[in-house]
């Protein structure tokens, strides 16, 4: 009889130990699971910004050798007029967004809310970065000034053209 109650003591004492040992294990489970879909979603985030920071890359080299090439080698300072300036940097911004593939777009308009929002946010400031760098490094100084006036006036027609400029 002593046995039985001594029996049913330990059990109801154990009731509420076990009960909170239980809860705290499945917070530590629910904190590790948390921690470790943050882990994946930041990994996820980052590469969709590399993917990005490699169009851009690309977008803005591809534009210094051509286009804007053109047109400072044809300007008589070597330099880009504003107009020029921000068509150069919404042509890189709208070539770097559409050379992306359609699962990183769709990832940094997850990301960020829209399409518009993504070349604002993640985009433009990546084409800024890419730009002072290339400054920074020489890459966008003009190796030969164009000193014919009739080839001059063809390279800066056609390097505006190809920033969506008028003559």
């Amino acid at each position: 009889m002593l046995d039985t109650i001594i029996s049913q003591l330990v059990t109801y004492a154990l009731i509420p130990i076990l009960t909170a040992v239980s809860i705290w294990v499945a917070r530590e489970l629910i904190a590790v699971a948390q921690k470790f879909r943050e882990n994946l979603h930041v990994q996820w985030a980052q590469a969709l910004y590399d993917e990005a920071t490699k169009a851009v890359e690309d977008a803005v080299g591809q534009l210094m050798q051509t286009s804007i090439s053109q047109l400072k080698a044809s300007a008589a300072d070597g330099k880009l007029t504003l107009e020029e300036g921000k068509a150069a940097f919404e042509t890189a911004v709208k070539v770097s967004w559409q050379s992306l593939a359609q699962s990183v777009r769709d990832g940094l308009v997850k990301l960020t809310g829209s399409a518009a929002l993504a070349q604002q946010q993640v985009i433009a400031p990546k084409v800024e970065s890419a730009v002072a760098r290339a400054k920074v490094t020489g890459m966008d100084k003009v190796s030969q000034p164009i000193t014919d006036p009739n080839a001059q006036a063809t390279a800066k027609v056609v390097a505006r053209q190809a920033l969506g400029l008028s003559q």
